[in-house]
């Protein structure tokens, strides 16, 4: 069973993939009518009622393959054929070879005909359903004649629904579906193949909650990142990382060492030395953390690890040397909320496993945290459910992409998206980030060129620019 929202993430996956959503309501449509033909095929007269939404192009489909067969067809516009905005919808139109009626007409066409398509709505309806929608279904549902809904019946879950006798759904069962509601139910494969369901892309960007209009400062993120104990550009890759995606807030808590360096080196960060007695009082106040990337090695900073996973109660994202640390004491991570994120020889630094997708699963499973390990091909998990990530190239290798995409995935979390999700967009963001270097500059673009462009995939891909 999908909902609306599973639907448009690989809606937006296959378009990504493939260039184009077009083929898929082709095969919605040609669904519909195959459904017909092999099932009632006496029904000759057949009215097409359409809303604006996409089972009015699946409906559209459906009615020029059921002319093509000899079936006679009208369709009339609730809206208007205006109101169809998509380039499928109107695409949809242009090919459809049918009679069209003007909704005015309804009630005559309603006598004349012997099946009604439903293309009115689709999922995620809610709310009261109002004239002139209202008055529309009800005369429908009066008809008396066989009805057909596409995907869903119109209305589903709310006070207006049409009651259909049979519905053909797309890709798998919705929410609230059954025979009572919905007639005869027939599942059509439209051939979204699996890299739409199980490889991250633009329709993760879901997940993410535009910037409410009255946001006051720090409603969308404050980030602490413990790092840059030994290497001071680890933890400003991932500060500038965290910036381009649009976290309003990042706290940097460097060592005595690099305070005054970080201090100096930009005015977007707000610096405090770490103190493990004085520092808690911020560091609680995160929405997420950061911790481990060129912090070194010592028992200062493995010290400082503990200190973290034991004080604070929120997601924290473990990379680099914190992973390696983590190895001798990965009981730590149990009961927290933990994104880690190795590449090939971390994972055996902290699991003692070599990095395949069985030894990842049950890492992550025993101790309860989501694995993304870095690679051509990045691998996630939480314990029980794999996700890939494909994309980017072999400039990657460069120093400084794994602190940048640490301090990302650290940043969507802290927008309040759950660590798994958190682990596919950043991912995603990233690799997406490093195809635009590479069309740009090739080979020679530099760590800079990459953090910049995280806001173009933001704006290509984001459905809330």
């Amino acid at each position: 069973m999908i909902d609306l929202f599973e639907t448009r993430r690989r809606e937006l996956n296959y378009k990504y993939l493939h260039g184009e959503i077009y083929s898929l309501m082709e095969r919605a449509g040609k669904g519909v009518a195959e459904f017909i033909e092999e099932n009632i095929p006496d029904r000759k007269r057949i009215l097409i009622v359409c809303g604006s939404g996409n089972n009015c192009g699946d409906s559209l489909v459906a009615g020029e393959e059921l002319r093509k067969a000899n079936h006679d067809l009208k369709a009339v516009f609730i809206k208007g054929k205006e109101s169809l905005h998509s380039e499928e919808n109107v695409r949809a139109l242009s090919n459809y070879r049918g009679e069209i009626d003007d909704i005015s007409k309804l009630d005559e066409d309603l006598r004349w005909c012997n099946l009604v398509i439903d293309g009115i709505f689709g999922t995620g309806v809610t709310g009261e359903i109002k004239d002139p929608y209202k008055k529309i279904m009800n005369n429908i549902n009066a008809s008396g004649k066989d009805i057909l809904s596409v995907d869903v019946p119109s209305g589903l879950g709310t006070g207006v629904q049409i009651k259909p006798q049979y519905t053909v759904t797309m890709m798998d069962l919705k929410p609230g579906m059954n025979e009572e509601n919905s007639g005869k139910i027939t599942v059509k494969d439209i051939g979204v193949d699996e890299k739409c369901i199980i490889y991250s892309g633009p329709g993760d960007l879901l997940y993410l909650n535009p910037p409410k209009p009255d946001s006051h400062k720090g409603m969308n993120g404050k980030i602490g990142i413990i790092a840059g104990w030994e290497y001071y550009g680890s933890a400003v890759i991932a500060a500038k990382a965290a910036l381009n995606f649009g976290v309003d807030l990042v706290f940097m808590f460097p060592n005595r060492q690099k305070t005054e360096l970080i201090s100096t080196y930009s005015p977007f960060y707000i610096v405090r030395e770490y103190d493990p007695e004085k520092s808690f009082e911020t560091i609680t106040k995160m929405d997420s953390l950061l911790i481990g990337p060129g912090m070194g090695k010592t028992d200062e900073t493995f010290n400082a690890i503990k200190a973290v996973l034991t004080k604070f109660k929120g997601p924290i994202v473990i990379d680099s040397d914190a992973i390696k640390l983590l190895g001798s004491q990965p009981d730590l991570l149990r009961g927290k909320k933990t994104i880690i994120t190795p590449h090939q020889q971390e994972f055996r630094d902290i699991s003692g496993f070599e990095p395949g997708e069985a030894n990842m699963k049950f890492f992550s499973s025993e101790y309860n945290t989501i694995t993304v390990l870095k690679g051509q091909v990045d691998v996630i998990t939480d314990g029980n459910s794999i996700w890939y990530t494909q994309g980017g190239n072999a400039r990657m290798t460069m120093g400084g992409t794994g602190d940048a995409l640490a301090g990302l995935i650290t940043a969507i979390v802290a927008h309040g998206v759950g660590l798994m999700e958190s682990a596919r967009i950043g991912t995603f963001i990233m690799k997406a980030a490093s195809d635009i270097s590479f069309k740009n500059k090739g080979y020679w673009y530099s760590l800079e060129d990459l953090l910049g462009a995280i806001p173009q995939v933001m704006m290509q891909h984001s459905t809330w620019k």
